[in-house]
């Protein structure tokens, strides 16, 4: 399972364009490095959190792939707003 911040990672990096299966581990890598976007970069990960995430990814393959970032396009739709707590 992913913990909220490596989730909160992978959701911003998707969110930024719809990558294909076969190079979103590379772009992961690229976002996790470099300063591409600043909303994704501001969920950047600590390097033990990186590497994890990469060990859980190396197993996948480009179906599974697919799939996650699927599920990621789907979750990025949900409004932020149901998240937040009622202000009176």
């Amino acid at each position: 399972m992913f913990s909220k911040a490596q989730f909160e990672f992978l959701t911003a990096v998707q969110l930024v364009d719809d990558w294909h299966c076969s190079c979103f581990v590379d772009v992961l890598r690229q976002y996790h490095e470099n300063d591409l976007n600043r909303y994704a970069t501001s969920v950047r990960l600590k390097q033990e959190e990186f590497d994890e995430l990469m060990t859980i990814l190396s197993r996948a393959d480009d179906e599974d792939i697919f799939q996650l970032q699927f599920a990621l396009n789907a979750l990025n739709l949900l409004p932020c707003s149901m998240f937040e707590s009622a202000t009176e």
